[in-house]
This record gives structure tokens, sequence and C-alpha cells, in this order.
């Protein structure tokens, strides 16, 4: 951990109000999870608020899923946000009202157009569980990667 990130982490502890209050606006949020703790900045708040939202009313009835379909126009983070925020989300809830995902087995496949754009994806979501934020936030998620049993590869990654 770079003494920047450490220094970042720190502050966004801070605004938080401490790392319990962090977790706790992580896991009710995806929008805030995604813009703050994973630190995209970049996000658009008229534009991804609503996508976290949808996202979200899926979490609450998984069923609704199997008829949902987001259309937005290239470079809206779509994938970022659909295919490694929201699976890595859904990892980290244990209460409120999402808490039916705990301890749940979630399984998301990542399809590209070519298999090195989706080792790509898997890249970014263990960039995302390795980052110094999530790490402070979450350590109980953070798999040993030393250990044997600890899955992690472009083509796959586990959490704890």
């Amino acid at each position: 951990m770079t003494s920047q990130s450490l220094q970042e982490t720190q502050r966004l502890i801070s605004e938080a109000g401490g790392v319990d209050k962090l977790r706790e606006l992580s896991r009710l949020s995806l929008y805030f999870f995604s813009r703050g703790l994973l630190g995209r900045n970049f996000m658009a708040r008229d534009v991804h608020l609503p996508l976290c939202n949808f996202l979200q009313s899926i979490a609450l009835q998984p069923a609704f899923a199997k008829q949902a379909l987001i259309e937005l126009p290239r470079s809206f983070l779509k994938t970022t946000i659909c295919s490694t925020d929201f699976p890595l989300w859904l990892a980290i809830q244990e209460s409120g009202p999402y808490d039916h995902w705990q301890g749940q087995l979630l399984r998301a496949l990542i399809c590209q157009n070519t298999v090195k754009n989706a080792e790509a994806r898997v890249h970014e979501l263990r960039g995302n569980v390795m980052s110094s934020n999530f790490i402070a936030t979450f350590p109980d998620y953070v798999p040993d990667t030393r250990s044997h049993g600890a899955k992690w590869s472009d083509q796959k990654a586990s959490l704890k």
C-alpha cells in the first residue's frame, strides 16, 4: 500500500465517520460503494445513480433479473458497474435489506467479445478487492493469496 493510497483511505474513513459507518454506507448503496469506496470519481450522479438503484432493485427481487435489460451508450460504465462492482457489492452484504445474500454462493460469469477482455474484467475485480480502501473496510473478505486454497488468476477470482 503506497503512502498516497493509505492517506486516501484514512481520509475516506474519516469523512464517513469511521470504518463501521463506511462499511454500512457501502452495503446500503451500490452507488456509494462504486464511487466512494472503489474510487470511481468519474461516475455521474444523474446517469449512474439510477443504474445503481436499478441493480439494487434486482438484488431485492432476483427473479426480476431474468427480464432486466440495461442499455446505455458505449463508455457509460455498464460493464464496470454491472459485471465487477455489483457482484462484489452483493458479496459484502451481511445485514439490512440485502441480507438474504449473506452466505450465498455467488457466481458471476463475465462474458466479453474476447477472452482477453473478459480476463481484464476479472483482473479489475481482483484489483478492487486488493485496493487499500476495500482491504481497510472489508478485511474479512480479502483472500489470503498465499494459501493454496485461494483461487486468483485472470480467469477466476474467489473471496473468503
